[in-house]
């Protein structure tokens, strides 16, 4: 049995904030509160602060004693959108690399996407080819999103054999896209989306959709272009909070006449939230997601970072930002996500046209670090909603729960140990992921990650890895 000791533990089930020890193999067995104190940001910091002034030393006698260091540990955290592009676009990222950046940002289960590998995850055989692909580079856990994409209509293929044999293979849900760059992988129109979303009910599982107009940003981009307008803020007047919240109706609409249950992902405005937001208050099967670089920068900030910042959708206003942490306060948003979508940014980042740059960010490892940094360190998140959207919520979502996203007896013995107390100047080169960029350059935080356990397993001491390459385990869902 193996033990760490003096860690700072939240109690989901109790509300409160102990000091512990915790006795696991695989799955935790046991937890020990030794103190109780206030779960408040400063009285916690205090804390910490002071336990760690007082230690002189720390010898465990065993191997099997992990030492705490009175840091936070926590439940830990779930990336439900990711693109680690294997197999088919490796030059970008692959399994390994994607997902050792995770765990050294404390995440041990991630969610892939369908569309950004070779073939595309829209059916039984396609997954069974990826599984056998990235299975061995997997240093943690994960899941899989399945597809649904406009080819399949085109071909007159079999949608609804194809979704309910990806339901058997245990996928998570459906993505699809109103507006997509991928000839692999094309959008759907309103009538398609509705059959998927019938077929989605019958099958009980999420329709997860990318929500930007197709015809508006389009159209815009054309005549942009017809006019050589090729700066960052006629990208974002394309893909504007109208074209956004265009979309966003769309979905709800077909939401509430099909009862199926719709995810939005990477949601960017004030305006799209207030729709979910009124949707779902009306009894429509509606939640959703944002994603950091939406909560940490806006417009104004492409000047000193330039096309690093280039997503889809791109970032907002100074209004949205506000709004969307405000919506995680308040449970609107259910959690947070990546959309980590790695590049070669030599290559990729700076190709002198704004419409060419690639448009993505490896977001994986800055994750846990940033939303404890700027959302619990800065009063913006109590710690009980700070662990809920960096892990339990996403678990609960996609039936993951209460394995992953918890500290639960007899539950998988995964946990991250944040020290919240260092300072922790972020920078690229000595991230994991393949695209060695973040808009986070130079930033301070006053959050590392220490440890992180998955399945028991001590994957990430400090900036070591003790992990290889293939313990990482699919986690069908049932």
């Amino acid at each position: 049995m193996k033990k760490i000791t003096d860690v700072f533990v939240f109690s989901q089930e109790k509300k409160s904030l102990f000091l512990a020890e915790i006795e696991f193999d695989s799955k935790i067995r046991k937890i020990k509160p030794i103190k109780e104190y206030s779960a408040t940001q400063k009285k916690l910091i205090s804390s910490m602060k002071k336990l760690k002034g007082s230690r002189t030393s720390f010898l465990s006698g065993s191997p099997e004693v992990f030492d705490g260091n009175y840091n936070l540990l926590i439940p830990a955290g779930i990336d439900p959108h990711v693109h680690f592009d294997d197999p088919g676009f490796e030059f970008r990222e692959n399994f390994y690399t994607g997902t050792l950046s995770a765990v050294f940002g404390g995440i041990t289960t991630i969610i892939d996407m369908p569309c950004t590998s070779v073939p595309p995850v829209i059916n039984k055989e396609n997954l069974q080819r990826k599984l056998e692909v990235v299975s061995p580079k997997a240093v943690i856990d994960f899941a899989f999103w399945g597809g649904v994409s406009g080819t399949e209509f085109d071909d007159n293929l079999e949608v609804e054999k194809f979704m309910s044999d990806l339901a058997e293979s245990g996928v998570v849900g459906y993505k699809t896209y109103l507006i997509s760059g991928m000839k692999e992988f094309t959008e759907l129109n309103e009538e398609r989306l509705e059959k998927v979303a019938n077929i989605a009910k019958k099958l009980n599982l999420p329709v997860a959709v990318h929500a930007e107009d197709k015809d508006l940003v389009r159209n815009r981009r054309h005549k942009l272009q017809k006019k050589n307008k090729n700066e960052f803020s006629d990208y974002c007047r394309a893909r504007d909070v109208k074209a956004e919240v265009t979309a966003v109706k769309k979905v709800i609409n077909i939401a509430r006449r099909s009862g199926a249950q719709f995810h939005i992902v990477h949601l960017s405005s004030k305006k799209s939230m207030e729709l979910v937001r009124k949707a779902h208050m009306g009894g429509v099967k509606i939640n959703t997601e944002t994603c950091p670089h939406f909560l940490a920068f806006t417009q104004s900030d492409y000047k000193e970072i330039g096309s690093i910042l280039k997503t889809a959708p791109p970032v907002k206003k100074e209004e949205d930002k506000t709004a969307l942490w405000q919506g995680l306060q308040e449970g609107v948003i259910n959690f947070v996500a990546t959309d980590h979508a790695g590049c070669i940014p030599e290559k990729e980042k700076f190709t002198g046209n704004i419409w060419d740059d690639y448009a993505g960010i490896p977001g994986t490892e800055m994750l846990i670090p940033y939303i404890f940094n700027d959302g619990y360190l800065k009063n913006k998140l109590s710690l009980e909603k700070t662990i809920d959207i960096i892990s339990t919520n996403a678990a609960k979502f996609y039936s993951l729960y209460p394995n992953k996203g918890s500290l639960k007896i007899d539950t998988d013995a995964d946990f991250t140990v944040i020290n919240l107390t260092e300072e922790n100047i972020i920078d690229p080169d000595n991230l994991h992921s393949k695209g060695k960029y973040t808009p986070f350059e130079g930033r301070k935080f006053n959050t590392k990650i220490e440890k992180t356990f998955c399945r028991g397993n001590l994957l990430i001491d400090k900036n070591k890895f003790l992990g290889k390459k293939g313990i990482g385990k699919y986690i069908p869902v049932k």
